[in-house]
């Protein structure tokens, strides 16, 4: 099987065979072909061929509910998953986002985005009341024996002679396989399980947390495989008043971090580079490089919040956009109006200085005339007294005296 034979449906297969999409979770092949639809005879193909060229393995033995992992050659793999693959399973993912609820049988396998809950370098632990099985099981029911720690799973004494094993468990389940990190630790004077479910503890909703709530579910991860553990392999872990097993851990929220999981967190490694980026703990967001799967933590609830949130924001800048281009019209319109009335105000300041002009002028005129009209009133005045004086002293002549005027 050549590099150039690798079609887009065994991309598919791999991806969704490796737990490389927006779920981040392995799958067996029956899992693939439930979630992309496609016949058990083409999944079985690909897987096949892939297997055949070592660009998988298989991560689980047995002949049915197996898991698969990165083969020798899965670089070769890798190079035919370019950036168009992951930018359709991000567009996938923002248009599930954006539709809103769905249907029951309309609903996808896992959410488009999700985040899950790390405790830094610490497994959910639990004492150990009685020890079981610890290499493998034998079951009543003619089963063949389940693998636990299994012949290799015992390390070098640790320190104080303890007594280690370690291993992962794949338990299945009806809603799909989940695979558990455990260990166990004797000592002279303690026995202590450790469990971490590796998929980790997922948040399908951003919502606020106290460490009652982190606790329950750390301890819902663990229950399924404490359960087993107790019903086939004879083990006892203790438990509390309630009834429900006793976690050791204490519980700090500060040391909680949060892992991205789904195609919008994988875009934003692959645009660093996959390459370990900023400082656990330090930063708001980091690449944690630890040995396995690359993973986008953020140290902050806020933080995660606002990734999450990156579609609902997206969607809000892009009619924020539209409003401002709206709005940019209404400026420039109302720029071009308040020119037009500034252009008439200028106008009527013109017109209106002249017409002040005008009656400045009037004003000057009427002035003169009044002046004028003073001026005549005084000398008609002067007149009229000297004309006085003459008119009282009027003597009649001699004529007019014979003609018996004033006789």
């Amino acid at each position: 099987m050549s590099e150039q034979e690798l079609s887009p449906e065994c991309i598919r297969v791999a991806v969704l065979l490796l737990g490389l999409d927006r779920d981040g979770l392995q799958r067996t092949q029956s899992e693939v072909c439930k979630h992309s639809g496609m016949s058990k005879s083409a999944v079985s193909k690909h897987v096949a061929r892939m297997m055949e060229s070592e660009y998988i393995c298989k991560a689980t033995m047995g002949r049915q509910n197996v898991l698969y992992d990165k083969g020798k050659r899965y670089s070769i793999l890798e190079s035919q998953m370019d950036l168009k693959v992951m930018t359709n399973m991000v567009i996938e993912a923002m248009n599930s986002l954006n539709r809103g609820p769905v249907t029951t049988s309309a609903k996808s396998d896992g959410p488009p985005m999700a985040v899950k809950l790390h405790i830094p370098g610490s497994s959910c632990r639990f004492k150990v009341l009685k020890e079981g099985c610890i290499e493998e099981t034998q079951f009543k029911d003619g089963f063949p024996p389940q693998q636990i720690f299994g012949k290799n799973g015992k390390r070098k004494s640790g320190l104080r002679g303890s007594e280690d094993w370690d291993g992962i468990f794949s338990l299945a389940s009806e809603k799909g396989t989940h695979r558990y990190s455990i260990r166990y630790q004797r000592t002279k004077n303690n026995r202590t399980f450790y469990v971490d479910e590796m998929e980790g503890v997922m948040m399908t909703k951003y919502e606020s947390l106290d460490k009652e709530i982190v606790r329950r579910k750390f301890l819902a991860s663990c229950f399924p495989m404490l359960a087993w553990l107790e019903k086939h392999a004879g083990w006892e872990f203790e438990k509390d008043d309630t009834g429900n097993y006793l976690m050791l851990n204490e519980i700090r929220l500060d040391r909680i971090h949060f892992v991205g999981v789904g195609p919008v967190f994988d875009l934003m490694m692959e645009c660093c580079g996959n390459k370990k980026f900023g400082v656990s703990g330090e930063t708001g967001a980091w690449i944690d490089a630890s040995p396995g799967h690359n993973e986008m933590e953020f140290g902050s609830q806020e933080y995660v919040a606002s990734v999450i949130a990156l579609p609902g924001t997206t969607s809000d800048v892009r009619r924020m956009s539209g409003d401002l281009d709206e709005m940019r019209s209404d400026i420039e319109r109302t720029k071009a109006e308040h020119e037009a009335m500034l252009a008439k105000v200028n106008s009527m300041g013109l017109i209106l200085g002249k017409t002040v002009d005008a009656l400045h002028d009037t004003v000057k005129v009427v002035g003169t005339i009044a002046e004028a009209q003073n001026t005549a009133v005084k000398e008609l005045s002067v007149n009229v007294a000297n004309n006085n004086g003459t008119v009282n002293r009027y003597v009649p002549s001699d004529d007019e005296k014979c003609r018996g005027m004033f006789g």
